[in-house]
């Protein structure tokens, strides 16, 4: 959350290419929960934690000859690059623009990120690691007993060991492969905007700068100890529709809200989900209960995730149903994950059919809910955990 560097970047203009040309431009990023339960089992294992950053890591990968992306670049840069390099300027067309043939996956290119994760999945498995097949963005290697694990968003790697040894190779393969990359070995890191500290006790997660960031600035009541009232599904009929740069500034600040809610603030997730609903055409009313939830962080700023050190590789599901609370008449599931002592997993969304009482209300919430609990179930058991039955408490 603090000023760190300025970056610069030559950034390809990605809407002018035709997405018809390639087969396959999807590409996986870690879920949140993936994030989560790694840090969760690094806990109770009393695992190191490293983070690594890949800088430039589009630029690593290399377009094919079978795939010709031409760039323009445009007088004013020509100019510029011309004093860096004169020959440029013998390159120039009669309106002082320079076409370049890409070689590399420049940012802004459509391919680049499904380049870059397939480069990354196949140094990572050329070093003996295995993919999980519940998250594309998970991999393990186990040597003599001994478990590493790597997950990563783009060019993030957040690496668990207990063998500090590992994540030496580790760190002098990447180093081997890739122009750049920074690690760091500590206590503290800064991960996809959350603030993780390793301790004896366990892992504690906040995202205090984050939130800082968010109420800068924002004339907020004090002392509000939660982040919604009983009315927050009332939707007014006679609701005063907010301008056109209100509804701007409400969207973003819902996606900002949402962002926080998934990570380590799950307690908002259901008014910030409720809320995201609202986007397209918020009241003063939306307005007024987001204003709320952001007093509620306000008045909280501090609170830590805390995952607890010792135990087993244990989950504990919550699911519930509020019946009835939308004006359609449809009602609302909420669902925790549970491990080592916090939340790893917290959904909240309508149910998509109207139920004719609170018991099928809870039977539809509870068939929603297995969906997310086999899949990070299976996803343990793929990281090699033996798991009884999961109890589910509703």
């Amino acid at each position: 959350g603090e000023f760190d560097k300025l970056k610069s970047r030559l950034v390809a203009g990605g809407d002018g290419q035709d997405k018809r040309l390639y087969d396959n431009l999807s590409s996986p990023t870690v879920s949140q929960e993936t994030i989560m339960m790694v840090l969760a089992i690094a806990a109770i294992e009393k695992r190191t934690v490293t983070t690594i950053d890949i800088t430039g890591a589009y630029l690593e990968c290399d377009i094919g000859d079978d795939d010709e992306v031409i760039m323009t670049i445009d007088p004013f840069l020509a100019t510029l690059l011309s004093q860096v390099d004169p020959s440029v300027e013998q390159k120039k067309d009669e309106k002082g623009v320079v076409y370049v043939k890409l070689k590399k996956a420049l940012y802004g290119c459509i391919q680049s990120a499904k380049l870059w994760y397939d480069k990354l999945c196949s140094v990572l498995e050329a070093d003996g690691y295995e993919k999980n097949a519940y998250d594309q963005c998970l991999f393990n290697k186990t040597v003599n007993g001994v478990q590493s694990t790597i997950a990563f968003h783009v060019d993030d790697l957040l690496i668990t060991c207990k063998d500090t040894s590992m994540v030496d190779d580790l760190e002098a393969m990447l180093k081997e492969k890739f122009a750049n990359i920074t690690a760091n070995r500590g206590n503290k890191h800064s991960y996809l905007a959350m603030n993780v500290v390793v301790g004896d006790d366990g892992i504690k997660i906040d995202m205090s700068a984050y939130i800082r960031k968010c109420i800068e600035g924002r004339v907020l009541k004090n002392g509000v100890r939660s982040p919604a009232t009983d009315d927050l599904f009332i939707v007014p009929e006679d609701g005063v529709p907010l301008t056109e740069e209100g509804k701007k500034d409400f969207h973003s600040d819902v996606a900002k809200l949402l962002y926080l809610a998934k990570r380590t603030r799950g307690q908002i997730l259901t008014a910030v989900s409720h809320l995201s609903g609202r986007v397209k055409e918020p009241t003063e009313d939306d307005r007024d209960k987001l204003d709320r939830v952001f007093a509620y962080l306000a008045n909280s700023v501090d609170q830590v995730l805390q995952f607890r050190s010792g135990g087993t590789v244990v989950q504990q599901v919550f699911i519930d149903a509020s019946y009835g609370v939308h004006a359609d008449g449809s009602s609302r599931t909420g669902m925790v994950i549970m491990m080592a002592g916090a939340a790893i997993g917290n959904w909240s969304s309508k149910q998509k059919l109207v139920t004719k009482s609170s018991t099928e209300a809870e039977i539809v919430a509870l068939s929603d809910g297995l969906t997310n609990t086999l899949w990070m179930r299976e996803m343990v058991m793929a990281q090699g955990y033996e798991l009884g039955p999961t109890k589910i408490y509703e």
